[in-house]
């Protein structure tokens, strides 16, 4: 199944990005921040009354240190 992916989404261009392809695609999104996971599924969906939250995954991403990326295929 295919799906969109933002690492980072927290803010800025990717936040702008990850809230188009859930606007643009019909696709699941996976979005990333290291911090502060349901503020930023909240930004992401601020606003956009025609999405449907369950579209959105949100990951616990830190480059800065482990653990990487979890397998996608877990999720």
């Amino acid at each position: 199944m295919p799906f969109n992916i933002v690492c980072p989404s927290s803010r800025g261009l990717s936040l702008a990005l990850a809230r188009a392809l859930l606007q643009h695609t019909p696709h699941p999104l996976i979005a990333t921040a290291r911090k502060d996971l349901d503020g930023v599924n909240a930004r992401i969906l601020a606003n956009l009354p025609n999405i449907l939250a369950s579209r959105v995954t949100m990951l616990h991403v830190d480059v800065t240190g482990p653990p990487p990326l979890p397998p996608l295929t877990s999720l």
